[in-house]
């Protein structure tokens, strides 16, 4: 009987060590692609290390509730990071983000539209 447990320990042993291998691999390729920051290209040159909760908030302004503010900038995310450039525009953002709008409100992609648009002017003029 007390060999029976002392097999049954070693098959214990075994499967906690492979998980603990799997853990610290798992984490750390996690912590390597969260120090892969993509930076934004802003209109004037100016670059910012692209954020996630930017676009939750841009979205809610446009109207979003927050569930869908929070889905749609995990969407723009997942674009952002299978581009697999280091840079992307903020124009780049800025057209992803009408057109996912477009899928899920309308009326919120009008309201960014407009907002856009008038960004756009007040960047002409002082140019």
């Amino acid at each position: 009987m007390n060999n029976h447990k002392c097999l049954n320990y070693g098959i214990f042993k075994n499967l906690l060590i492979q998980k603990v291998i799997w853990i610290v691999r798992h984490v750390n390729i996690s912590s390597q692609n969260m120090n892969e920051t993509i930076n934004v290209v802003k209109r004037d040159g100016a670059k910012e290390p692209y954020l996630e909760d930017k676009v939750t908030r841009v979205a809610q302004a446009a109207g979003l509730r927050p569930i869908d503010a929070d889905q749609l900038a995990k969407k723009i995310t997942e674009w952002v990071d299978g581009t697999g450039l280091s840079e992307v525009t903020s124009l780049q953002i800025r057209d992803k983000v009408f057109e996912e709008l477009e899928k899920m409100d309308k009326y919120a992609s009008g309201l960014y539209a407009w907002y856009q648009n008038i960004k756009d002017k007040k960047y002409t003029s002082n140019k």
